[in-house]
């Protein structure tokens, strides 16, 4: 049985509340603070408005948000920063809770500096805004990845700052100008970084780290002598810097770009209007990606940049297709675009080497670029720069479309805008005058490049491109190259001449038409071209699969075959394998052509009907599809099931009255592998 004592309240329980119900708070409070009742006394000294009573007490108590805003109610603001400081750095609760504190009294600069310490960036630079100090409100954003606010809010300091005004105005400026020439430099933007660190290095307070900065601008600029004078009187400045600019730039941070942690930059692989593409490694998936840095700025044509830029990212994002090049991830708050590596670079780089490409290499290339463009258009963009820069080729030689990053979302018969986009020498009529633009201007884009790849010149040599495209007529492909037979130049001049037509309804009615055209070109040599690069729609699947894979991993029987995952060597990716029991009959292998011609956007693709050995028949190979499963296919979609679940039963030998759909990041697809357990 307790005790009795521990039933009711202790005598000094019972002498505090006594002295509270007389108003004799100050002596409440005074009991237990000799009691060692901090927490109580500090609550009985704020009751009375003795805030410079309580808040030491919840010093002692170590409630560092508490005693920070009693502190402030006293008007003891030097012992509020003094505490703010002992707030842990791991605590982020209590760093808020001080932010608060601080930003509720109207110290709005204590305030954000606490929002940065508990990683809160934004709510910082909003502070440092309210505190009117857009320097570190700028530099904020940039440590957030808000580099377009960044540029916005540095822009505007610079633009409105008076030196006349007083010397904290030129240091507000110069200090953004320091800002901005590091953010130019990081972006990529060395033309622009140097001009901003000019600027700053004419104001003392900034001159030391503005002249650092240049030293590295002006050698990525290929001005080594501008860069050694900056040294020099850098040295000359403070002779504890180093004498050279190449010893002075190696003192700036290794990592130029804001890029997110995870990628590890290797080298620069080109670059644009709207950004910088690196080669980098991707940490977090162990896969070499290519890596697009948006340069962006602040206002007039860097908004276009950046819409740009954005479309790219939504329009790529709605394809998936195996003549796209693919896109991992989009983080457009960093400018960040993160694109597969395709290791055999552009047909621009091709073209280098080899001005005069075969025709059979160049009939493969146009297949499968017109497979592209046909997906793309059906899913209502017009890429409007096709050119041999944005043609790219992975390890086996297939060719990829990228960089649709001038792609037309919107509908088909709205006028562009935002200028000439895309490159002079094979930009079409319409879009040279801004008339409205459908998918003949990709058409048209393509044919000026095939043009180029068999002749070793564009259609037009300039450097009047708008007139010549415009009025000209271009002259006979055939007649510009060597070793053609008569047919095989027939029909070159044929498909190009209407590609190239001067009025959009004179060309191919679509990608689909002009790639029936193409495939008329009699060359023997275009029949052995990679058999995972066919287009999933063509009359028949290839019947040679991709060489030489990894081990394979075993899942599950299907019918009278098993289901495998390989991974295909010579093109970097994941494929699902079906292995009959037996080799594939006549009307099996016709059953499995007539699924890979139904192939698309939302159909899994046929690749291959053979082993890696080549031995016809033995195996199938399908996409590897991945994405979420949907419960029953959309509505677009469902009158497809019947065709497919017969062509499929047909094929296998199973009974199928069902098609798994997944939902992927192009969008929804029809699974037409085996079923497991079948």
């Amino acid at each position: 049985m307790p005790h009795s004592s521990d039933s009711r309240p202790s005598a000094a329980t019972d002498d505090v509340a006594a002295l509270v119900r007389a108003g004799r708070h100050d002596e409440a409070a005074a009991l237990c603070e000799a009691r060692g009742d901090y927490a109580q006394a500090a609550a009985l000294h704020e009751k009375l408005w003795a805030f410079d009573k309580a808040w030491p007490l919840a010093e002692r108590l170590g409630d560092w948000p508490r005693a920070i805003r009693l502190a402030l109610e006293a008007k003891a603001m030097t012992d509020a920063r003094r505490m703010a400081a002992r707030v842990p750095a791991d605590d982020k609760q209590a760093l808020l809770r001080v932010c608060e504190a601080f930003a509720g009294r109207g110290e709005f600069e204590a305030a954000a500096q606490m929002a940065e310490r508990a990683g809160d960036l934004r709510r910082a630079a909003d502070l440092y805004r309210r505190a009117a100090m857009p320097v570190a409100a700028a530099s904020a954003l940039v440590a957030a990845g808000q580099l377009r606010d960044a540029a916005r809010l540095l822009d505007n300091v610079i633009t409105t700052a008076d030196p006349s005004t007083g010397a904290a105005a030129g240091l507000e400026r110069a200090q953004a100008q320091l800002l901005m020439g590091k953010l130019m430099a990081r972006l990529g933007r060395p033309w622009d970084a140097a001009r901003a660190l000019q600027k700053a290095a004419h104001e003392p307070a900034t001159m030391v780290e503005a002249r650092r900065y240049l030293c590295g601008v002006l050698l990525e600029l290929q001005l080594p002598q501008a860069a050694q004078e900056v040294a020099r009187r850098l040295h000359l400045q403070d002779p504890r810097w180093p004498r050279t600019a190449t010893d002075v730039a190696a003192t700036l941070p290794t990592d130029a770009r804001e890029v997110p942690n995870r990628f590890v930059v290797q080298r620069l692989l080109g670059a644009g209007a709207t950004g910088r593409v690196f080669l980098a490694t991707d940490r977090l998936f162990d896969r070499d990606v290519a890596l697009k840095a948006l340069s962006v700025g602040a206002t007039g044509p860097e908004e276009q940049a950046l819409a740009r830029f954005v479309r790219e990212a939504e329009a790529a994002g709605r394809l998936r297709h195996h003549h796209i090049v693919a896109l991992h991830e989009v983080d457009v708050s960093a400018g960040i675009l993160v694109f597969e590596y395709l290791a055999g670079g552009s047909l621009a780089d091709a073209l280098q080497s080899e001005p005069v490409l075969p025709v059979a290499k160049v009939r493969r290339l146009a297949l499968e670029v017109l497979d592209a463009l046909s997906a793309a258009h059906e899913a209502g963009i017009v890429h409007r720069d096709v050119k041999p820069a944005n043609i790219f080729f992975d390890g086996a030689g297939s060719a990829k479309l990228g960089d649709f990053g001038a792609a037309h979302l919107l509908d088909f018969g709205q006028t562009q805008t935002g200028g000439l986009i895309g490159t002079l020498a094979y930009l079409s009529p319409e879009q040279v005058t801004g008339d409205r633009i459908g998918p003949a201007a990709d058409l048209y884009g393509l044919a000026a490049t095939l043009f180029e790849a068999l002749t070793g010149r564009p259609p037009f040599l300039g450097p009047d491109f708008v007139s010549q495209h415009l009025a000209e007529e271009p002259v006979r492909p055939s007649g510009l190259m060597s070793a053609v037979d008569d047919v095989t130049a027939q029909l070159v001049d044929a498909v190009l001449l209407r590609a190239l037509a001067k009025t959009p309804n004179d060309r191919f009615s679509s990608a689909r038409a002009m790639a029936e055209a193409v495939r008329r070109w009699p060359v023997h040599a275009a029949l052995m071209a990679s058999p995972t690069s066919t287009a999933p729609r063509a009359p028949s699947p290839p019947e040679a699969a991709p060489v030489t894979e990894t081990v394979a991993q075993l899942l599950g029987n299907s019918g009278d075959g098993v289901l495998l995952a390989k991974h295909d060597k010579r093109t970097d990716r994941r494929v699902l394998v079906w292995r009959p029991q037996n080799p594939l009959d006549t009307p099996q292998r016709q059953a499995w052509q007539r699924i890979a011609a139904l192939g698309g956007a939302h159909v899994q693709r046929v690749l291959g009907l053979a082993n890696e050995h080549n031995v016809v028949g033995t195996e199938v190979w399908l996409e590897w599809i991945e994405g979420e499963p949907l419960p029953q296919p959309p509505a677009q979609l469902r009158e497809l099931t019947p065709l497919l679940c017969e062509l499929l039963s047909q094929a296998t030998g199973i009974s199928v009255q069902t098609l798994g759909c997944v939902l992927s990041v192009g969008g929804p697809v029809l699974l037409v592998q085996p079923p497991l357990g079948a």
